[in-house]
């Protein structure tokens, strides 16, 4: 076939998609070609602009190539082009190109392009947790990296393969991998490109818990996306500081980064990046408890991330979705939700994503009272956690077996023929044979260690997995407060200590006024509302040596120990102003909800009993419920 032929072949594989109107000027030069290639390159290492900014400076470069014939400068193009769509976390629009790319930089003999385009699909592989054969890549990718003369595309592949080794959860190979880059991007001086390396080496710090290490990265990170006045990199920075600061339980100072990143991203029409902040912050929401907000933001972005392609990020907001309508006791809705999530783990090989959804099929079957399955789920969790665990470790020890065994028959080999030559030398051969022999023995020992840590593990996950059920069964479901059978055991462990001491004992009963026709009124969520939003009112408030929990439906017990009549009348309009403050906050123009309070005394000569006390203080509860409500009797 003649070249033309196969050029045009070419051009048609990379264009097809383009207008069939487009005339082909054949007298360019190529100076006129160099000079656009050069203008490419120039726009990829561009700082200042965003990826937005980056699409529509290229679609006049595309343009002109195309309108010229050079297939190489409009390779080039769409290349650039893949990598700011990736950027831009547009994984679909990205992967559409890749074929087409790959079939024409091969044809063309683009070495270098062909590295860019690995790296492409490198990067669409992580986000759609594609991990299969991911290790076989990481190896090809790191010989290229090591055999290239130019130091930013070196940085370049041991950033991308770095940041896809966190992904796969090799922390070792993902740190050596971006020290790599750093360096190679210093020797480079590409500014822009450290910046973004911090930004990983911030995550995989995250990961493994050094959160302060992890701050220190972005605040350098931070500086230099100022210094270049790069709004993008700026916000990409403070969305990992947010989720820093989330990790180290400051949800203050996360919602703060994280509605600058989301309203940096919005000036940029950054779509996806706006979505990926709503998605943290519908997190935070849960943590907080704010189901109706959670639920209302992740509806919001569902549908930009199943555009933007990225399975991940689709998995964590369906998660999300679930657990806001486990909040609001919509049960149905959260099952839905999560086997929608399932059927996405299809296509994610991290085990942990596996782990994460067992725990949330537990909860949800705990909520609908199955708790028989709620705890099989649970086992099933805990055992495929260990078996992952046992797995990863296994392989490790069959390579340091492998290892070993091939050095030791080397050895064997080598004393051998040594003896064959030199029969004076066989005290050695045995000094050798000892010393392998006692490699052997630590070896053993070492896994025997092994072992022993793995069952003490082991030990570890049951002792945990039981405190997780005792405090469920001490715990009421609605408030996180304690429930009745635990107050009740606290309250008779102190009743004892006072008949014992004669110490001040004071037990009191709340009920909620006209909590039935407040239900009747606003429905039973509001209801559940004000009954979580009183037990954060009693937590805010009361002292850290006084307890208390719900006695049943809107009634609460409480136990006062070494505490007067004055205090408790303080701590009684101290929980009304924090109670009503938490339910404005929650329902706006919500009418003032006030409660009764009974107190009594203990008495030794007239309380035999915990339930005498108690019964005396349910009386004077009835005693200011007659009185008018909203006060305290003794």
């Amino acid at each position: 076939m003649h070249t033309s032929s196969i050029l045009s072949i070419i051009f048609l594989l990379l264009f097809s998609f383009c207008s069939s109107k487009c005339a082909f000027a054949q007298d360019a030069s190529d100076e006129s070609e160099a000079q656009l290639l050069a203008k490419i390159d120039v726009l990829k290492t561009e700082n200042a602009n965003s990826p937005i900014d980056k699409l529509n400076k290229l679609l006049p470069i595309i343009e002109s190539c195309e309108q010229k014939s050079w297939l190489v400068a409009c390779l080039y193009a769409y290349t650039l082009k893949a990598e700011v769509l990736l950027a831009s976390s547009k994984i679909n629009e990205a992967e559409a190109l890749l074929p087409r790319l790959m079939t024409s930089a091969n044809a063309l003999n683009e070495p270098i392009i062909l590295i860019r385009l690995e790296l492409v699909d490198l990067n669409i592989r992580d986000s759609k947790g594609l991990f299969a054969g991911i290790t076989e890549q990481h190896t090809r990718l790191l010989v290229k990296a090591n055999n290239i003369e130019s130091p930013r595309l070196a940085g370049e592949i041991y950033h991308d393969v770095g940041d896809s080794q966190y992904q796969f959860l090799d922390y070792t190979g993902a740190l050596v991998s971006l020290n790599k880059a750093y360096e190679s991007y210093q020797l480079a001086n590409d500014l822009s490109a450290v910046g973004s390396v911090l930004n990983t080496l911030a995550n995989l710090n995250n990961t493994l818990e050094n959160t302060d290490i992890a701050l220190d990265y972005l605040r350098k990170a931070l500086a230099v996306s100022y210094q270049l006045k790069n709004k993008f990199a700026t916000s990409i920075v403070l969305y990992n500081m947010s989720v820093s600061y989330s990790l180290s339980e400051n949800l203050e100072e996360a919602r703060n980064y994280m509605q600058q990143a989301m309203q940096m991203s919005a000036e940029l029409d950054d779509e996806v990046g706006v979505a990926w902040a709503k998605k943290e912050l519908a997190r935070y929401d849960i943590d907080s408890q704010n189901w109706h907000t959670a639920l209302a933001r992740f509806n919001e972005i569902e549908p930009i991330l199943m555009q933007s392609g990225s399975a991940l990020s689709l998995f964590e907001t369906r998660i999300g979705q679930a657990q806001a309508y486990l909040g609001l006791n919509e049960l149905d809705l959260a099952a839905k939700k999560s086997e929608q999530s399932h059927l996405l783990l299809e296509n994610l090989k991290d085990p942990t994503y596996t782990i994460k959804l067992g725990k949330l099929d537990a909860d949800i079957a705990y909520a609908n009272k199955n708790f028989q399955r709620a705890f099989d789920i649970l086992a099933q969790n805990y055992a495929f956690a260990d078996k992952v665990r046992v797995e990863e470790k296994q392989k490790e020890i069959e390579k340091q077996l492998i290892r070993f065994n091939s050095a030791l028959k080397e050895k064997e080999n080598q004393a051998l023929i040594t003896e064959n030559k030199l029969k004076n030398l066989q005290i050695e051969q045995q000094e050798a044979q000892q010393a392998a022999q006692q490699r052997i023995w630590w070896l053993v020992i070492g896994f025997s260690a092994l072992i022993l840590v793995f069952i003490g593990f082991m030990l570890f996950i049951q002792i945990k997995n039981r405190n997780h059920f005792k405090a469920m069964a001490l715990n009421d479901h609605l408030t996180k407060a304690p429930n009745r059978r635990a107050i009740l055991d606290y309250a008779e462990i102190r009743f004892q200590e006072s008949s014992r001491t004669q110490q001040p004992l004071m037990v009191g009963i709340i009920d909620i006024d006209n909590f039935k026709k407040l239900n009747d009124t606003h429905g039973h969520d509001v209801g559940d509302d004000v009954l979580v939003a009183f037990a954060m009112a009693c937590k805010n408030v009361i002292r850290q040596y006084d307890r208390f929990g719900r006695y049943g439906g809107e009634e609460w017990l409480f136990v006062f120990a070494n505490t007067t009549a004055q205090d408790i009348s303080v701590i009684f309009v101290r929980i009304r102003e924090e109670f009503n403050k938490i339910i404005q906050q929650r329902h706006q123009n919500f009418n003032y909800v006030t409660f009764s309070m009974g107190v009594a005394s203990y008495s030794k000569d007239v309380d035999h009993t915990l339930q005498q006390l108690i019964n005396c203080a349910d009386k004077l509860l009835y005693q200011a419920k007659a009185q008018g409500k909203d006060q305290v009797c003794f």
